[in-house]
């Protein structure tokens, strides 16, 4: 894939063996966090589309939709960020 040997291609860090994620951490909380954005998310949508006349297919749903997809990536972009340069301070 390319890259400098032993070391990350994205961040750049040397590469260690991983370790796994503390559950008090800061990067878990993000996770659970984002985890539970997109569960409320996908509930309401499916109260959404099950109670009223509104069709998965509308331009406001599917809008909504892009834009809650694009706010999650960014999310989970900046939350990897975070956990790269947080390796780098450890080092």
């Amino acid at each position: 894939m390319g890259g400098f040997p032993g070391f990350d291609s994205v961040f750049m860090v040397p590469i260690r063996n991983p370790e796994p994620m503390d559950l008090r951490s800061d990067a878990s909380v993000y996770v659970v966090s984002g985890a539970f954005a997109i569960a409320v998310f996908v509930v309401a949508m499916a109260l959404l589309l099950s109670l009223t006349t509104v069709e998965l297919g509308d331009g406001t749903v599917a809008t909504f939709t892009v834009g809650f997809l694009l706010f999650m990536a960014v999310y989970f972009v900046a939350m990897a960020i975070y956990r790269g340069i947080d390796a780098r301070e450890r080092l």
